[in-house]
């Protein structure tokens, strides 16, 4: 089915459109942006590529150099990791939207639907091409062990172009099919490539002995470059079908991913995560009704505790899923940057996987309402409610601490830092933007930079004591801490 139109006048809009933006703005304004935006890309890809051969080659490891012990696996799982990302990522945003003012403007006129969304289309494509580049550069410089060769990495830049730019037209299909109804596992897709990926690279990490590696080849053979030729095809074809189905998408399935990407962006602008959070908790309230109501169990705090467990069940997958990614991203830091970035790195992700655990905890401690209306001591229900966000926190910085050959007091220490840290993350910090530091980047706002670091500033205060006071003695003040946290009037 397909919803037609008058592409005439569809083109004519566009084309007026451009000229009153293409009027409302100076020609160096443009230069200015087209600059700004292909430096940061270059310097992003240049920095992450970077930082990928150093990881490679193993110059800053934080223990037996595992990646570089088994190289193939290695470049499998950063090729599965990247697939299902940019998998996630289109599917999250359509992948095909609608800026807001095609959307209230034009999309409900005649004009014909399909001209007005070849742009998003070209876009989505061009940066599923651009991402698909570095992600193939990374898997062949984890490959050759972070020196391949330079027709190597052509044919992995073609390579991974291609199947980048395949990716947002594949998943139009997807997109398509949800329009008539019909439920398409892009989603489920995205998760499976991606908990693959963190599965192997887990694998590779811990050191698993007696795996065969086959080893890879300094070039490429000329027949190899049937493969990203034979891709380009495969995408000219995708592209045409295409084009020819853009009119086929809902206002529902456009809004949608609209919704993300302002979400997002407005988030990364303002550097508070309220908008996302928002976006988030309404998604989650629409499908409300997927649990039958049943009667709680125990009395007193125990309820408290019951019910915790209850929704923590409910939502297993998020929980699981920030902790079987967070282990691999700290091992990976201590390989390219040293202990003490692992360290770091290992007090973030507790702290956050704590955070997304302990859901119930945050809404008791930043809600005084809450709190008096419950006729308990507000310490008993506070210590109700810690225990799955601190078996969250202690299922990724004791691993990580025991893998980098720290001792298991560091895993605890960090482990109680991050419920610390939750707790401090429950109470609202105040949006203010406070005192204005002139930096290279501009004028950076202190008050708001302080509000996004709100909750993980105390974990890393506690993870940065460790690494300059390496002492069993530490865990004194971190248990100090918490008590604090926990007991303090809010």
């Amino acid at each position: 089915m397909s919803w037609g139109g008058d592409d005439v006048a569809a083109r004519d809009a566009l084309r007026r459109l451009r000229a009153v933006r293409s009027a409302s703005r100076e020609d160096g304004e443009r230069f200015t942006d087209l600059y700004v935006t292909a430096f940061s890309t270059v310097l992003i890809s240049v920095w992450v590529l970077s930082f990928a051969r150093e990881t490679f080659l193993g110059r800053n490891c934080a223990r037996a150099c595992a990646l570089q012990e088994h190289p193939t696996y290695a470049a499998l799982a950063t090729a599965l990791l990247a697939l299902g990302a940019l998998v996630l990522l289109f599917g999250a945003v359509g992948p095909v939207s609608a800026e807001r003012p095609v959307a209230r403007w034009l999309l409900g006129t005649t004009a014909d639907r399909g001209v007005l969304l070849r742009g998003p289309l070209l876009g989505v494509v061009s940066g599923g091409a651009a991402v698909g580049a570095v992600a193939g550069l990374l898997v062949v410089v984890g490959s050759a062990a972070g020196s391949p060769t330079g027709t190597a990495q052509l044919f992995a830049l073609a390579t991974g172009a291609t199947v980048g730019a395949g990716v947002p037209l594949l998943l139009l299909v997807r997109q398509r099919a949800e329009t008539r109804g019909v439920r398409e596992p892009g989603r489920t897709l995205g998760r499976t490539l991606v908990a693959l990926g963190l599965v192997v690279l887990t694998w590779v990490l811990l050191g698993a002995a007696g795996m065969p590696e086959p080893g890879a080849a300094g070039g490429v053979a000329d027949l190899w470059w049937l493969l990203p030729v034979a891709l380009v095809l495969l995408d000219a074809v995708l592209l045409h079908r295409a084009l020819g189905r853009l009119g086929d998408l809902s206002d529902v399935q456009l809004a949608r991913g609209r919704e993300v990407v302002d979400a997002v962006s407005g988030s990364a602008l303002m550097m508070d995560d309220t908008l996302v959070v928002q976006l988030q908790r309404r998604r989650r309230d629409r499908g409300a009704g997927r649990f039958a109501s049943r009667r709680g169990h125990g009395r007193g705090a125990t309820a408290f505790f019951a019910a915790d467990l209850v929704q923590t069940r409910r939502r297993w997958r998020s929980v699981l899923v920030s902790i079987v990614v967070a282990v691999p991203l700290c091992l990976v830091a201590g390989e390219g940057f040293g202990y003490g970035a692992a360290v770091l790195s290992a007090a973030l992700l507790s702290a956050w996987s704590a955070r997304r655990a302990g859901q119930g905890l945050r809404t008791w401690v930043g809600s005084p309402g809450l709190r008096r209306m419950v006729p308990l001591s507000p310490v008993s229900v506070t210590l109700a409610l810690t225990p799955v966000p601190a078996v969250a926190a202690a299922l990724v910085a004791v691993p990580t601490m025991l893998l980098v050959d720290a001792p298991a007091w560091a895993g605890a220490h960090l482990a109680i830092a991050g419920l610390a840290a939750t707790l401090r993350a429950g109470d609202v910090p105040k949006q203010e933007p406070g005192v204005v530091v002139s930096t290279p980047m501009g004028a950076l706002p202190f008050g708001l930079v302080a509000a996004a670091l709100h909750g993980p500033d105390l974990a890393l205060g506690l993870a940065v004591l460790m690494v300059v006071w390496p002492d069993p003695t530490v865990l004194a003040l971190a248990a100090a801490t918490l008590a604090w946290q926990a007991s303090r009037e809010r």
